[in-house]
């Protein structure tokens, strides 16, 4: 509530409770959380595109690059998930570690 104190209108003390401003909200740490995964996730895409770029064609490249873009969150999340495994941008197989041991010579 206000108060007209001294011929001004001031906000009452208790209207601004026992809280410290600038200690911040949960809302402002969950949307410093969000936005901080938003822009990773927008980085991994954008890194993983320019990987796939030579599979995909100009056309293909530059709507994936604008939906990661235009979406913030949506975007990147649906090219990671089908975007770059429809392209080719898949993690080589891990080699098994029992091939490399039966190839390897004995120590003289």
């Amino acid at each position: 509530m206000t108060e007209f104190v001294d011929g001004a209108w001031r906000f009452a003390a208790r209207d601004l409770g026992a809280q410290n401003p600038l200690v911040p909200t949960p809302f402002d740490v969950a949307n410093g959380v969000f936005f901080a995964v938003a822009v990773v996730l927008l980085v991994i895409a954008v890194i993983v595109l320019i990987r796939v770029a030579d599979r995909l064609s100009g056309k293909q490249s530059l709507l994936w690059f604008l939906l990661i873009l235009a979406v913030p969150l949506i975007g990147p999340i649906v090219w990671l998930s089908v975007g770059a495994r429809r392209h080719g941008a898949r993690r080589a197989p891990e080699a098994d570690p029992a091939e490399h041991a039966e190839s390897a010579e004995p120590p003289a």
